[in-house]
């Protein structure tokens, strides 16, 4: 009866009702126009004030951004991108359209992935929609996600040039906030090059500029947690440079700081932290994180960390005895990651997908994909994870043990090339990356150990143990300790 009646009214008696009831809302009851002003919008679009209609679809998207509402702020940005679409260019058109673009990007960001091409294309909408709108409360964030999207693409070149670019323009502005995203760029940036020593320079200044407090809201306007983002960046880094136990204890940190952040920034801390526990081998730990912040993406429809989130728990179960299970789950995972758009820490993955398919008795196997990594990291610049690939490939070549005198001649090469390139990049630094280094000379200790070489095989191992001060309980150095104590 309602429909009946509504499509008797002559079209201009309709939206001069609809204006009507818009106007009233805004009036009468600010706290539901206010709480609620996607009725506004519905009204203001059937009143045919497609400008204001699609000022009031940006802030409902918001407001379901806020909430997490994902695919809510999805619906909504559309509505209101579809409002313009009979606007004609212009300033009136402008504004919203630049707000709207940008508010999908961020939830496209959160629920298809940081490199999806559809994010990215509406980061570049945006970005260009807002030039010359430095005042603007989105003129920053809409440059930092086109970057954003860029380093998770895997492009760590051009991420590192726009990072550049992000700090020249927060340094030149004065801006705190500004400078906030920006060190976070180049840390992130410099840190998946392997060049952990000069990203942390940057993150330390991200955690000078960080208030927790008073920083919350930004995570809503970037989708991105500094203080969260610091953490796990800071314990990757860490762990890598041979501080396994403060890297551990800066996981466990962050994820208690993300448990009172957005959803989206807790999933962060879950996955990315447990690339310390991962590679401490402790897969417990590792194991619990990852089926939290499966549950938790599955919740609020976070596909790309999901799959991360697959990966992660795929190695658990291959480290816990189920390899076949576990190889399934992390070739699941990858492919997620790579429908997200996401190529960082592809290296990674295809590291952790190798060992499992070194504890199936898939040697040969192992060894190709430890191949792909390499071509990744040389193409891209990924050199963060470039050394424990090289020692998987070398594990890889000695389980598959085509012909054994030149699998082990060809796995010591790897063991070798993998303890050079954490010298080679750190031959200005006195800290350079211990626990890769570890990770590549106990394979070739144990080699030279099961050839009878007792001697070289612990020159070779005791100096990099001796240069941990921390760490003991770890897989790496307890493996390292037993060898040491092995009888002649």
């Amino acid at each position: 009866m309602r429909d009946a009646a509504h499509q008797s009214l002559l079209k201009a008696r309709r939206q001069a009702i609809h204006a009507s009831i818009a106007e009233c809302l805004e009036r009468d009851f600010p706290a539901l126009a206010s709480m609620q002003p996607e009725l506004l919008a519905y009204h203001h679009a059937a009143a045919r004030r497609p400008e204001i209609a699609a000022a009031r679809w940006a802030k409902a998207a918001q407001l379901a951004f806020n909430r997490s509402a994902m695919q809510e702020a999805l619906a909504h940005a559309r509505r209101g991108l579809e409002e313009l679409a009979c606007v004609a260019d212009g300033p009136a058109r402008a504004r919203p359209e630049a707000t709207l673009h940008a508010t999908l990007a961020l939830a496209l960001k959160a629920s298809k992935g940081v490199g999806h091409p559809d994010t990215e294309r509406a980061f570049e909408r945006a970005h260009a929609l807002m030039r010359g709108s430095a005042g603007r409360p989105l003129a920053f964030p809409v440059p930092f996600g086109l970057w954003h999207a860029h380093w998770f693409q895997g492009h760590l070149g051009q991420a590192r040039a726009e990072a550049g670019e992000l700090l020249v323009l927060a340094r030149s502005s004065g801006s705190r906030e500004q400078l906030l995203a920006a060190e976070n760029a180049m840390g992130s940036c410099l840190i998946h090059a392997g060049e952990n020593v000069a990203g942390l320079a940057h993150f330390d200044r991200v955690l000078a500029l960080h208030d927790r407090e008073r920083d919350a809201p930004l995570a809503f306007r970037y989708m991105v947690d500094f203080g969260v983002s610091h953490g796990f960046s800071a314990a990757m880094a860490h762990f890598a440079l041979g501080w396994p136990d403060a890297a551990l204890q800066e996981a466990r940190d962050v994820i208690a700081h993300a448990r009172t952040r957005l959803p989206a920034n807790l999933c962060a801390a879950l996955n990315f932290a447990a690339h310390v526990p991962i590679f401490r081998d402790e897969p417990a730990t590792a194991l619990g994180w990852a089926e939290e912040c499966l549950a938790l993406a599955d919740t609020h429809g976070f596909a790309f960390h999901a799959a991360s989130a697959r990966i992660n728990r795929g190695w658990t179960r291959a480290r816990l005895g189920r390899p076949g299970e576990g190889m399934a789950e992390i070739r699941a995972g990858i492919e997620g990651w790579h429908r997200s758009g996401a190529g960082l820490w592809s290296p990674r993955h295809l590291l952790l997908l190798a060992e499992a398919c070194i504890r199936d008795g898939r040697g040969s196997e192992a060894a190709a994909l430890a191949g792909q990594a390499l071509a990744i990291i040389r193409r891209t610049g990924q050199r963060h994870f470039e050394s424990p690939v090289l020692t998987a490939r070398g594990d890889a070549l000695l389980a598959a043990g085509l012909a054994a005198s030149d699998a082990a001649a060809e796995a010591e090469g790897c063991y070798r090339e993998a303890a050079e390139v954490v010298h080679a990049r750190h031959a200005r630094h006195a800290r350079h990356a211990r626990s890769w280094e570890l990770r590549a000379v106990l394979p070739l200790a144990r080699l030279r150990h099961a050839q009878g070489d007792i001697a070289e095989a612990r020159a070779l191992l005791a100096p990099v143990c001796g240069a941990f001060t921390e760490g003991f309980d770890t897989g790496d150095l307890k493996e390292a300790k037993a060898l040491l104590q092995r009888p002649t």
